[in-house]
């Protein structure tokens, strides 16, 4: 076969070889066979283009593999299905993918990473992204919003970078961070039902510095407060976070520790929001 030569395979799926990888054209309005067929037998190091309207959910199991959505495609589930893309490969990429209902968006697991950029999570019936499992994600860009529990958890040792997204309107909390760690900056996280942030069991984050951009995250309308912190977690703040209101910042349990690492490096544990009067000021 030519390289840079397009194979009609069948139709609603194209095939184009380069010296490198594959490229696979997927049309979910005319899909020839079952679409986790077509996915199973898409080799490594391959693009794959969606087009049009899918309905059935995905597993992705193979490594280094790029997602496109063209022209608007997208994922549109039932609550029934467990989630719009499963993900167990390692170095899979998603860009400009919308995906609507599922029980969960997308899920990382089985130590499975993940890059989603520019992409819409909208009215999952449980959680916009999960990575679990020693995983890892690097969320950008992306809108999460409306998820009927909460729009990212990270758990089971896993790991995140969660910069410049759009994360609004989740019935729980817009970020969960349990027993994992997350750098988390540039973010609009706003008008969830419970807290902005929420870290548990030994978890930590970074709020801007050594992030992609080191910014702050804005906080507005969260309906509980911004961040709260849980069992021998740790806050570390390496740039101004803006927050609309002077309730529940920082919500801190007594196992927790709070580092401002902007000015002079300081801990405090066990620290209530009315005790870090001043420091959520500048914050």
């Amino acid at each position: 076969m030519l390289y840079s030569k397009f194979l009609l395979v069948t139709i609603g799926v194209f095939l184009h070889y380069s010296a490198f990888s594959a490229q696979v054209d997927i049309d979910c309005d005319n899909l020839p066979q079952p679409l986790q067929q077509i996915i199973d037998d898409v080799p490594e190091d391959s693009i794959i283009k969606f087009y049009g309207t899918c309905h059935e959910p995905i597993k992705i199991k193979k490594d280094r593999l790029s997602i496109l959505g063209m022209f608007g495609a997208k994922f549109v589930l039932s609550p029934n299905n467990y989630c719009g893309i499963a993900i167990s490969g390692r170095q899979i990429e998603i860009n400009r993918i919308t995906i609507f209902g599922g029980e969960s968006g997308i899920v990382v697991y089985r130590s499975g990473s993940l890059n989603i950029s520019d992409s819409r999570i909208l009215n999952p019936n449980s959680i916009g992204v999960e990575v679990t499992g020693s995983s890892y994600a690097r969320i950008t860009q992306t809108e999460i919003v409306n998820s009927h529990r909460n729009g990212i958890v990270v758990r089971l040792s896993s790991s995140a970078d969660i910069h410049a997204n759009t994360i609004n309107r989740n019935k729980g909390y817009a970020i969960v961070i349990d027993n994992s760690s997350a750098d988390i900056d540039g973010n609009i996280i706003s008008e969830n039902y419970r807290y902005g942030i929420y870290l548990r069991d030994c978890s930590k984050i970074r709020l801007g510095g050594d992030n992609a951009s080191g910014e702050g995250n804005i906080f507005y309308g969260n309906l509980i407060g911004g961040i709260r912190c849980e069992s021998n977690s740790t806050i570390e703040i390496r740039a101004d976070q803006k927050f609309d209101t002077d309730k529940n910042n920082y919500d801190l349990s007594d196992s927790c520790v709070l580092r401002d690492t902007i000015n002079d490096p300081i801990e405090n544990c066990g620290v209530s929001n009315r005790n870090l009067a001043s420091l959520s000021a500048d914050h």
